[in-house]
Parts: structure tokens; sequence; C-alpha cells
């Protein structure tokens, strides 16, 4: 995977493997095809979740990660998508995309979502944070017999209720990335199911990708999801 286990493109040149190339469609542009390998990631943890049609979702984070997603989620015919997000900015883009969303800051999630669900809670819970709070929610947020994808990278070994995977029957599922999942990606995108240009919240000419990329991504985190640079302006 470049710039995962291989070098990625912020060297002069890189060398990319030919079977790793996928084409985009005429009508997919530069700034949205830029998009397409988070997306991925998301296509890859909803489908190592299992989601069916008329599955509940919870989804744990409202970066782009996890904006992806819910937006992955909605297509594959989730009924209801749940969001847990503490940050303001980034609850009402989840609404804005049809998620119900959850404020892990000011209440018992948990509670909330099985109140919401006729006790039922979610069939599918996906991680996209990659802390142990976030994986404990998720396992939190899932019903009995569900299924949880840890997407999020975990830096640290996390300790969780192992009762609720033993007693409870729940299913922990990792998700490293994605496996042949730009196709579905990049489908998902052509067909109009996910808008990807509703993720941009700024585009940069290269020469300004420390101030107004890194440090932006840094300084602003809540209310930006991709800054994207535009190798040809000037």
């Amino acid at each position: 995977m470049l710039g995962f286990d291989g070098h990625g493109s912020h060297a002069q040149f890189v060398a990319v493997p030919n079977y790793s190339l996928n084409k985009l469609p005429d009508d997919i542009g530069d700034a949205e095809g830029a998009l397409i390998e988070p997306l991925a990631v998301a296509v890859h943890g909803v489908r190592q979740g299992g989601v069916r049609v008329g599955d509940v979702v919870a989804i744990v984070g409202a970066g782009m990660i996890g904006l992806c997603a819910l937006a992955v989620a909605k297509a594959s015919g989730a009924s209801e998508v749940f969001v847990s997000e503490p940050l303001e900015a980034r609850r009402q883009r989840a609404r804005k995309m049809g998620a119900t969303v959850l404020d892990p800051s000011s209440g018992n999630v948990e509670v909330e979502i099985r109140d919401m669900t006729a006790g039922h809670a979610a069939d599918v819970a996906i991680d996209c944070v990659g802390l142990e709070a976030s994986l404990n929610s998720a396992l939190a947020l899932s019903r009995k017999g569900g299924r949880v994808a840890l997407v999020g990278i975990i830096p640290t070994r996390p300790t969780i209720d192992i009762d609720r995977i033993g007693l409870d029957e729940r299913e922990l599922v990792g998700s490293l990335a994605y496996a042949d999942d730009f196709p579905r990606a990049i489908g998902l995108v052509a067909d109009g199911r996910v808008k990807l240009g509703d993720f941009i919240t700024g585009r940069i000419p290269l020469r300004d990708i420390v101030e107004l990329g890194f440090e932006t991504m840094e300084r602003d985190a809540s209310n930006q999801i991709r800054i994207v640079v535009d190798t040809q302006a000037t």
C-alpha cells in the first residue's frame, strides 16, 4: 500500500505498480478521484462489518472515514445510521447526510441508542476513530449477537469489556485499509450514491501544502474534512 508499507507520494518520484492502478470514469474529476482512497477504507470497513439491507448501523467518529462509512452504509441499504461524535461541526455534517447523531460528551449514548431502537441497538457498529474509548463505545452501541468492525488503528493495547463479546456473542472483526475495494468505491461515486465533493472543505495549490494544508487540518480539525491539493495550480 503506497504511503503505508511502501513509499508514498511525498517523494519527488514514485514508482507505482500497474496492478494498483484503477481507471476513473471521465465524469469523476481529479479532486473527487483523490478521495477514492479514503472512501475505499470505508467501503472495506462496511464490508467487513457485514452490513445488510435493513440493518441499523452505528458509527463512532465523524471524520472523513466516519462520514464515508455513513454514506456507504446508507448506500448498502441500512435502515438507519447513528453517528456518535463529540464535535458539533462534525455532528452537523453527519446530520445533513441523514444520520441520527449522538453526542458522547453530553449523555449515555448506549442508553440513547437503545431508547431510539426499542431496546434493539445497532446490528453493526463501526469504530472509525481507533482509541480504547471508541472501541468500547462501538461495543456498547451494538446489540447482543451484533457485529463490530474496527476500522481505526489503535496505537496501544486496549482494555475492553470482554463480556460484551463472550457473554453477549458480539463479533469483533478487524478492517485494515482496503482489499480490492477501489472498484467498489469508484462505482459508488460514478452512479451518484456517494458525493465526494461534499467532503472537500478546501482546495489549495501545492506550494501552500504546509501552511494551508497540514497546519489548517491541525488547527481547525473540527471544521475540515479533506483539503485537496491542486498540483496544476500556479
